[in-house]
């Protein structure tokens, strides 16, 4: 079972009503594997069409740096949740998506 969660309330709760229905109660047995994925945002448009050095050296890195930073937020959070449920058997992926491709998908 794959299950997309990001830094909103919503995902933390359909997180814990998937847990409760599916996996909670069948303990050590559960008949699904859980799959978490965040798609973690790649630097704005903007900034990627700026090209290198436009908007300074040091603005880039420091923009990947919180894009990072808030994917291991997210994934804790997710993992904590799992745990508190006694669900321990949880892989968890964060791919980088570009805004254009989420546009094209929709």
């Amino acid at each position: 079972m794959v299950l997309a969660i990001d830094e909103h309330e919503h995902s933390s709760y359909a997180l814990g009503w998937t847990l409760d229905r599916f996996f909670t109660p069948f303990g050590s047995d559960a008949p699904f594997k859980l799959v978490l994925v965040n798609a973690k945002s790649s630097p704005p448009v903007a900034v990627s069409m700026a090209g290198p050095g436009a908007l300074g050296t040091e603005f880039f890195p420091s923009v990947e740096v919180q894009l990072k930073q808030l994917a291991d937020q997210i994934t804790e959070k997710a993992r904590q949740i799992c745990a508190s449920k006694l669900v321990n058997e949880v892989e968890v992926e964060v791919i980088e998506v570009m805004v254009e491709m989420c546009c094209v998908m929709l």
